[in-house]
């Protein structure tokens, strides 16, 4: 297995569970975009703003290996839009539309409609269909299309709506409907160190970081050493590199768009009152902002203070300049209700890799991404979150980490020679599978 991020490390323990022999290879510490640091203050902060759908694939193969992760769902009471430089009331559900302001009384019962609407659509009818024309075909007023927009936003992370492909936008949907999220109990690094306990508890073995150099069948070359394995997974490597790795650039071509993100964590102290707390949720309805309190509900903070991320939804090839971004973050976070003296800590990521790809309506949907064995080469698999016809995000790499693991597996077991240790390039023998 190449890459020890979720994609890796769910193909490690499905290969592991089908009784192979397995080596995870990695070129950092394990986790990928799944880590999380520690700040000198204590705040735990992860790779931007995660959250784990309690709906998605994730999540049920962490409840199959018994992980209890702590945690709680977003503060969504009292949660606002923003609009026209002011906010209101947010609506997260039917019931709760009446109490918005941002819609005309028609205009609510029109999403209302909308919103009834979702659970009875098949996601599979709206493949290669971008999401700006399904909303607008949707019978919503232009403020409800606004709306509905900016849920897109927040359920997928991704603002590309003249591409993104509306079938997953639609699953995605459904799911923050059907089960919402969690955020995460000392981060995501904890759902890291689990898969990683499973994994080594399956038998898969942990090589040094090293730096794969090329992938053919049979052969894996890294900067220390030569491998000969029966399968190889590339989990959660960017398309880009695995078409360079296999001598397959146009691998790229069918990955479609890479979402980006900037992002503003600020740590405060904690109100004397609790009326005085900034809002726990503002969503941005006509710019693409975001704003939440991960801790509480999630344990990320040290005692006495609340960990928020503020973030900009970058649309196609937006490149913003950082201290503009980087200002307008903290305008959000004011309009929130963040007080400059309360803050105690602050980080800035600047054109986050959220994803390394997101389903086109050109490329026919989720249906339409690389498929696992896609590459052509015999042996060799892929997985990461613009792989498979499942799920986005974290749920699409561990879908497809689980999928590419499989084969892996079957394809090893299938091979009439056993596989040799090898000499590394100093003489000392050194590979296995």
């Amino acid at each position: 297995m190449v890459g020890s991020g979720i994609a890796g490390l769910c193909a490690a323990i499905e290969a592991g569970r089908a009784g192979a022999a397995v080596f995870l290879l990695a070129s950092a510490p394990p986790g990928g975009r799944a880590r999380t640091a520690v700040s000198d203050s204590g705040f735990r902060l992860n790779v931007g703003p995660h959250a784990l759908y309690t709906d998605g694939e994730l999540h049920e193969l962490l409840t199959g290996l018994g992980v209890a992760l702590g945690g709680g769902p977003p503060a969504l009471r009292g949660a606002r839009l923003r609009h026209g430089g002011a906010t209101c009331a947010m609506p997260t559900g039917v019931r709760s539309l009446a109490a918005t302001g941002l819609l005309t009384v028609a205009g609510k019962a029109r999403f209302a409609r909308f919103l009834r609407r979702l659970t009875g659509t098949d996601p599979a009818g709206l493949a290669g269909t971008p999401v700006s024309e399904w909303l607008g075909s949707a019978g919503l007023d232009a403020p409800g299309r606004s709306l509905a927009a900016a849920l897109v936003r927040l359920a997928t992370y991704d603002a590309h709506h003249d591409e993104f492909s509306a079938d997953a936008a639609l699953v995605q949907l459904k799911r923050s409907l059907r089960g919402g999220v969690t955020y995460i109990d000392g981060g995501w690094e904890r759902i890291v160190s689990a898969l990683l306990d499973e994994a080594v508890a399956l038998g898969v073995r942990l090589a040094e970081p090293q730096r794969v150099l090329e992938v053919r069948t049979g052969c894996v070359v890294t900067n220390r050493t030569t491998w000969n394995p029966a399968a190889v997974v590339l989990g959660g490597l960017p398309p880009e590199s695995v078409g360079e790795l296999v001598g397959r650039p146009d691998v790229a071509l069918r990955s479609g768009h890479v979402v980006h993100a900037a992002v503003l964590d600020i740590g405060t102290r904690t109100p004397a009152r609790p009326t005085d707390a900034p809002s726990g949720f503002l969503l941005g309805v006509d710019e693409p902002l975001y704003w939440s309190r991960h801790s509480p509900p999630a344990d990320l903070a040290p005692p006495g203070t609340r960990l928020y991320s503020a973030m900009r939804y970058l649309g196609p090839g937006q490149d913003p300049d950082p201290d503009a971004l980087r200002r307008e973050l903290r305008d959000h976070a004011r309009m929130a209700g963040v007080e400059e003296p309360s803050v105690v800590h602050e980080r800035y990521l600047h054109r986050l890799v959220v994803a390394q790809g997101s389903p086109t309506a050109a490329g026919g949907g989720l249906a339409g991404r690389p498929a696992v064995d896609s590459l052509g080469v015999p042996g060799v698999f892929i997985a990461g979150d613009w792989v498979g016809p499942d799920g986005l995000l974290a749920d699409a790499a561990a879908a497809s980490g689980r999928a590419a693991g499989r084969a892996a597996a079957e394809h090893a077991a299938s091979q009439p020679v056993p596989p040799q240790r090898v000499a590394s390039r100093n003489g000392t023998p050194e590979g296995e599978r």
